[in-house]
């Protein structure tokens, strides 16, 4: 890692605990080698967090740029904690500078949007067996789940109050 950035500098090793040892390596044209997300330089995870977690602060720059204040407060899913989506295996997330947000969104929900764009971006997260993500809820167990265009639930789901996507 370079250290160029003020919020990784002094760090000059990558943390084992978020590489998902089944994820693949991938050819891009934007890439120069084909590297996991975890090896990519501007992504270093092999995981993807739930947008509603921090909204548009993708950075400090990004409006509101603060971190969500009553974190752990009730959700306001059904089936509470234990349904609310947390952290689950990353899709491809970095076309080079765009898009390296570590997030996943409502579109996760939307069959159309998953088949349009599954070979290029969305079955990376579906690395498991049976076409299977892992997916950590706010309860802390992990499940696996299918993609909604293999007949699975919803991935995303809205689960703080006021947080509602476009």
């Amino acid at each position: 890692m370079s250290g160029s950035s003020k919020y990784l500098a002094g760090i000059t090793a990558l943390i084992l605990c978020l590489s998902c040892p089944s994820e693949k390596k991938l050819v891009n044209a934007n890439y120069l080698e084909p590297v996991t997300m975890y090896e990519h330089p501007y992504i270093r995870t092999s995981y993807m967090i739930n947008w509603n977690i921090g909204g548009y602060c993708y950075t400090p720059g990004h409006a509101p740029g603060r971190t969500r204040k009553a974190f752990f407060d009730p959700t306001t899913n059904l089936g509470g904690r234990a349904e609310a989506p947390f952290m689950a295996d990353c899709s491809v997330l970095s076309t080079g500078w765009w898009g390296d947000y570590l997030h996943f969104e409502w579109n996760m929900n939307n069959p159309t949007w998953i088949a349009q764009y599954w070979n290029q971006f969305y079955s990376h997260a579906f690395r498991h067996p049976n076409l299977t993500a892992n997916m950590l809820y706010m309860d802390g167990h992990v499940a696996g789940i299918k993609s909604v265009l293999h007949g699975g639930p919803n991935f995303y789901a809205s689960i703080f109050p006021g947080d509602v996507p476009p």
